[in-house]
């Protein structure tokens, strides 16, 4: 697993996170509750990676491709989605959608979908499988907030002033014959109450460093 994730493209080294310095962030990301503006936020993606056999820091160059992957919802408290992050192949497409009301130029809300329930904006881990892996594998990464990425930058001695670096969350299932208990990353929405369940019992940030992800796109 090991060799497979330092030879993909960008990623410049690979640490296990011990449990000390998971906490930290995990505290961390889930001690930030609201955007601005005020709407709430839920940073589900760092418990699902927490969950996982194998859960470590990547740190990468701007050159690691990105999963084109959704990570970022507007979920309404019946739990339905009623807007999301629109990634850069779908952007196109959507772009004279009637039905689209474009809060940036990746976050869509849909105006069928609006309700007068409360909502949140919801982070997620997004799949990523990169070549090399093994069968029977199965990775997220989640990239967490600014002072999450300098927790973890400071127990490893990466230097971010410079902004070079991005670090990112992985989580990796697969490697010993039971799952783990994250196994819902393609579930985002059903999975939102059970993510934050267990991380107010303690069952256990975008891209920090300068990455093009980091912080609040709206």
């Amino acid at each position: 697993m090991r060799e497979a994730l330092l030879s993909q493209k960008g990623v410049l080294r690979l640490e296990p996170l011990d449990s000390e310095t998971l906490m930290a962030a995990v505290e961390q990301e889930m001690s930030i509750r609201r955007i601005s503006g005020g709407m709430e936020l839920d940073n589900i993606g760092i418990m699902q990676c927490a969950h996982r056999q194998f859960v470590g820091a990547m740190f990468c160059t701007g050159e690691f491709e990105r999963p084109d992957e959704t990570s970022m919802f507007i979920v309404d408290s019946m739990g339905n989605i009623i807007g999301r992050e629109v990634v850069p192949g779908e952007r196109e497409a959507m772009a004279s959608d009637p039905n689209i009301i474009w809060l940036s130029d990746s976050m869509a809300i849909f105006r069928d979908k609006i309700t007068g329930h409360e909502a949140k904006f919801v982070i997620s881990a997004v799949n990523y499988a990169p070549a090399g892996l093994e069968d029977g594998m199965q990775a997220v990464i989640y990239y967490p907030s600014v002072s999450t990425a300098r927790i973890i930058n400071r127990r490893f001695g990466v230097d971010d002033t410079s902004n070079a670096v991005w670090t990112l969350i992985i989580g990796v299932d697969g490697l010993f014959p039971s799952p783990g208990i994250a196994a819902e990353i393609s579930e985002p929405v059903a999975s939102v109450t059970r993510s934050s369940n267990r991380a107010r019992i303690g069952a256990c940030g975008r891209c920090g460093g300068g990455s093009r992800w980091t912080g609040p796109p709206w």
